[in-house]
């Protein structure tokens, strides 16, 4: 229950998030992301306590339909430039805690491990490269 409500909860931020910007976008108003959000994600990027599948998966942005969903009417390019300038801030501000996570989750090719904790570590080396 507790890993449904991190993920909910993560969703529901980086939701309103982009949405807020894509109303910024459509006014002509600067794009912004708040600070509270960005230090969410590095709570939850740099939590060891958090198994790393739920820890990728809280840190998946909602996918562009389920974002669209939200709408009335889709504005699809900005909401394209709102996720992407979420994604450009993330990266930037957070930068050195993604390459730190990815360094630390990086297996070797052989032997080939398909055990939860390799998988878990995979993912999470992969959404620090998103």
């Amino acid at each position: 229950e507790d890993s449904f409500n991190r993920w909910e909860a993560g969703q529901t931020l980086f939701t309103r998030a982009i949405l807020s910007n894509v109303s910024k976008h459509q006014s002509g108003a600067e794009l912004s992301i708040s600070p509270a959000l960005v230090e969410a994600v590095r709570l939850t990027l740099t939590d060891t306590s958090i198994e790393k599948s739920l820890q990728a998966m809280t840190l998946t942005l909602p996918s562009l339909k389920t974002l669209a969903e939200e709408m009335d009417v889709v504005d699809v390019d900005a909401l394209a430039a709102s996720d992407k300038f979420l994604r450009k801030h993330l990266a930037s501000t957070l930068k050195e805690e993604f390459r730190k996570v990815y360094e630390a989750n990086v297996l070797p090719k052989e032997p080939f491990r398909n055990d939860a904790e390799a998988v878990g570590m995979r993912r999470i080396k992969n959404t620090c490269l998103l």
